[in-house]
């Protein structure tokens, strides 16, 4: 059975990365600009980071899709055995995690340049925060990993 250590490792470094942006607001080791920032940019960055957010969710399963029915489709062919069919999940199921967290960090990101634009600290962290939320959500669990496969197969890959 693969080892859910890697992903997890993965997941706690860009959870980690928020604490490491919020660090860098709070400890002002950017340079704020002295004009006003651009009051368009909120809007448009806001706007941006919540479609970022919703394709967080939509992206890796969408994606994921053709994998899980071709991996049926050799596994009906080939009768594999529940290891091999567990790893194949696993390896399926590492290319959506590694999307989903990478954009839902991506909001945090956005929240980063805005402090960096000029915006109150207090603006940029809430997109620290949803970011935070976001990879929290993510935690990678067998279940995550196995479950469209499941789902496709109409069976427990629990063993």
């Amino acid at each position: 059975m693969p080892s859910m250590f890697q992903p997890r490792v993965i997941w706690a470094a860009l959870l980690a990365s928020q604490g490491i942006y919020a660090f860098i607001m709070f400890g002002h080791f950017l340079e704020v600009p002295s004009e006003p920032p651009d009051p368009i940019m909120l809007p448009v960055l806001g706007g941006v980071a919540a479609m970022v957010a919703v394709m967080s969710f939509v992206l890796p399963r969408v994606l994921g899709r053709p994998a899980v029915a071709a991996a049926v489709a050799d596994i009906r062919h080939r009768e594999l055995q529940l290891p091999e069919i567990r790893k194949r999940a696993f390896m399926m199921g590492f290319t959506p995690f590694i999307l989903s967290i990478a954009l839902s960090e991506a909001v945090g990101i956005f929240g980063l340049v805005l402090f960096a634009l000029g915006y109150p600290l207090t603006t940029a962290l809430v997109f620290t925060a949803a970011s935070v939320v976001l990879i929290a959500v993510r935690f990678p669990t067998e279940r995550a990993f196995l479950g469209p496969l499941e789902e496709a197969l109409g069976r427990s890959l629990v063993g």
